[in-house]
């Protein structure tokens, strides 16, 4: 996490800042961000959202110093299994300077994909202006509104990210417990309702695929440990496994 920083152009041609160069900034002007960028940062929410503004050479000072820059182009890779699709959370780092590392970089994404063995698929391009590679959209926005399982799963993502556990259960296991414990969608839709989230709002499908949503359902809803408690009444040996 950090400060975004608006260094205008005619500042970093005048200076000619390289990338990777350190620089000091001085008497910078914080100024708050409009409706229309806040609105680009939903996973920082609360959190006042602003910028420095760099409008005169003044304000900058080199240092003399260089650092590497460390970017992790990343994406979600889409793949067939047997009783629906399982995803995969994609990236790897790269020194942004190093130019040969960007084709590295694509060669990692495309090794991967043959790695699986399966028919898979990438869902997000990294690059829209030069694409690493194929994928299903271009930017997130077109997945967010043209795939709501895909969305589904960034959503998971994030919590697989953030190592969310209940009671020794991460989302991972959850994912790989429910559809084995219920395989059918009568038994899913009456975990749903047991835990406390509404079955409509769960579509019919692959036991695999209502999982998914089952999972982000009890997220937003804040009742993973409710479903969790339901798996384990069940299931009272599922602790021990």
């Amino acid at each position: 996490m950090g400060i975004p920083v608006l260094i205008y152009p005619e500042v970093q041609e005048y200076l000619r800042l390289k990338e990777g160069e350190c620089i000091n900034i001085i008497n910078a002007r914080w100024k708050k961000m409009s409706v229309e960028w806040q609105n680009k940062f939903p996973a920082v929410s609360g959190i006042p959202r602003g910028y420095l503004v760099v409008d005169h050479p003044d304000m900058i000072s080199k240092t003399g110093q260089q650092t590497n820059i460390q970017v992790q182009p990343f994406s979600v890779m889409e793949r067939q299994a047997a009783d629906g699709f399982l995803y995969d959370f994609v990236y790897v780092s790269m020194n942004a300077a190093d130019r040969s590392s960007r084709q590295q970089a694509k060669q990692f994404f495309e090794r991967y994909l043959e790695h699986t063995g399966v028919a898979g698929e990438y869902l997000l391009a990294i690059d829209p202006s030069d694409p690493y590679f194929d994928a299903r959209y271009a930017y997130p926005r077109d997945l967010e509104t043209q795939d709501r399982y895909g969305l589904t799963q960034m959503r998971l993502i994030k919590e697989r990210i953030k190592g969310s556990c209940f009671r020794g259960f991460t989302i991972d296991r959850l994912a790989i417990i429910i559809p084995d414990k219920y395989p059918t969608s009568h038994e899913i839709y009456r975990l749903a309702k047991n835990a406390g989230i509404p079955p409509s709002q769960i579509t019919e499908d692959a036991a695999s695929r209502m999982a998914i949503v089952l999972l982000e359902q009890a997220i937003r809803l804040d009742r993973v440990a409710v479903l969790v408690e339901c798996i384990v009444i069940d299931f009272p040996g599922i602790l021990t496994q």
